[in-house]
């Protein structure tokens, strides 16, 4: 999924709704957190929210659109959240921290991912640490005390994520780490995981050059 093209992912789109469609949507809300709503004697809505827009996901479809305008998804999203709903077991959250690859699956991905995540927001910021601050908080990231900066962000209902900074000195250069609760494995496979954190760290760079505001 992370680097797949959009028509690549039809094959996997199809394949998803179809087993999707055998399950039972509101023991898929309950794994998930999504709120389902019944529409009519055969159809519903499962609503998610993905970095805090709501979108809905229509049973048994699975076709999932932006709720505020209406328009259907792009096949990353209709992937990424076939993915969610058809992974989510219910876990519990851990409330513990970790990387990539501690994730079953994740070693394969982790050096990459370490360069499209945690290594581009520490190349664009530096050691203007009040600058990370301020874009990740612009890109609603919650206070953590972790490292000399760390704001953590809710992707899907149970996948939190953490960004973690250090700022540079004259041995070690500015360094920056995006984290997993230690259940994401049973809510999204490593691609997906992969994905999110990429997503994230281009939402806090973008939101470094969409003004300033206090910390």
């Amino acid at each position: 999924m992370t680097h797949s093209k959009p028509d690549t992912l039809l094959p996997f789109i199809k394949q998803a709704r179809a087993e999707l469609k055998e399950a039972d949507p509101v023991l898929l809300a309950a794994r998930s957190g999504a709120q389902y709503k019944r529409l009519d004697k055969e159809r519903g809505e499962l609503r998610l929210a993905l970095w805090g827009q709501g979108y809905l996901v229509i049973y048994p479809d699975f076709i999932a659109y932006e709720e505020e305008s209406g328009e259907i998804c792009s096949s990353w999203r209709q992937a990424l959240f076939l993915h969610y709903l058809r992974t989510a077991d219910g876990q519990p959250l851990a409330d513990r921290w970790v990387s990539l690859r501690e994730i079953e699956g994740g070693r394969f991905y982790h050096q990459a991912f370490q360069g499209y995540s945690g290594d581009r927001v520490a190349k664009h910021f530096g050691n203007d640490i009040e600058g990370f601050r301020r874009a990740a908080k612009k890109a609603g990231g919650e206070r953590r005390d972790l490292g000399d900066a760390a704001y953590s962000f809710l992707a899907l209902p149970r996948v939190p994520l953490v960004v973690i900074y250090w700022e540079g000195n004259e041995e070690f250069s500015p360094t920056a780490r995006v984290l997993f609760d230690a259940s994401a494995g049973h809510y999204l496979p490593v691609d997906g995981l992969a994905v999110l954190g990429r997503e994230l760290c281009g939402k806090i760079i973008r939101a470094a050059s969409e003004g300033r505001e206090e910390v």
